[in-house]
């Protein structure tokens, strides 16, 4: 077997919770960068933000993610906390071997000043606006305008391209991209979940790197067992789910320490492009 260097997982709670069952295990080290990312432009940004490229001011670092604004709202000294993550987090490609990345937005959103910020910075701008305005009198931040947030649609040539250039930036090392994933839902949320799948898909294709759909999952267990609310939640999975995920991510991992990562390639569950 193949030396095995650390995992980092980027993505939301459908990363987050599969990876804390991966490290309950004490087998593969996976590391979950901690905060909710969405969208390719987005992961780029925050990787060169910790990676000790600062992409943006340091009183900006709460809309990084939907955990930064609700968390530095809510909890007293967590913004100096999180200029101490991002800190301590420098240099962090060169810390992992491989990485774990989950796209599931189609459109970004951007300041003013060209910074990608969260999929739900307008709703908790709004949503924690009087605590954040006490943060800002404090000098701790630097408040925005909810509606200064723009929406934007980007074009699946512009996706992959983004995604190119996350593989360039992470040297390109093995990524399994991970997509969002479909079940029966309104027409237009199934028609949207399937151009971000397709999307993802490509932008792996064209990476050569490996690929999940989780729609598998919730096909596997039946979507009244893998979403929660009986099959209502069309974002969150269920602990069978959360597990069936972690058993994808954990056999990704395992395939690389082998001498041909093909075996991987061939499973049920993920797929070499």
């Amino acid at each position: 077997m193949q030396e095995q260097h650390p995992t980092l997982a980027l993505g939301t709670c459908r990363i987050a919770g599969p990876c804390e069952i991966i490290s309950k295990r004490g087998g593969n080290s996976v590391t979950k960068l901690p905060h909710h990312l969405h969208y390719p432009s987005q992961v780029l940004q925050t990787l060169r933000h910790y990676n000790g490229q600062p992409a943006f001011d340091a009183k900006l670092n709460y809309l990084i993610s939907e955990d930064s604004i609700r968390k530095s709202a809510t909890r007293n000294g967590y913004v100096r906390s999180h200029q101490i993550e991002i800190r301590q987090h420098k240099g962090l490609v060169d810390k992992f071997g491989q990485f774990i990345i989950e796209l599931s937005a189609l459109s970004e959103f951007l300041l003013p000043n060209g910074m990608f910020v969260e999929y739900f910075a307008h709703r908790d701008l709004v949503d924690y606006r009087p605590q954040l305005e006490a943060l800002a009198a404090e000098g701790l931040i630097d408040l925005v305008d909810p509606d200064s947030v723009e929406a934007r649609t980007v074009t699946e040539s512009e996706y992959v391209a983004v995604m190119r250039a996350i593989w360039e930036y992470l040297g390109r090392k093995p990524i399994l991209w991970v997509s969002h994933f479909n079940a029966d839902a309104p027409e237009k949320v199934q028609r949207a979940r399937q151009q971000s799948i397709d999307w993802v898909r490509r932008g792996a294709q064209e990476t050569g790197g490996f690929f999940f759909d989780p729609t598998q999952v919730v096909q596997q267990l039946g979507q009244g067992a893998a979403l929660k609310d009986n099959g209502t939640d069309l974002a969150h999975f269920t602990e069978a789910a959360t597990e069936a995920l972690a058993g994808v991510y954990d056999s990704w991992i395992d395939s690389l320490r082998r001498p041909r990562i093909e075996d991987f390639r061939s499973t049920a569950v993920g797929s070499r492009i």
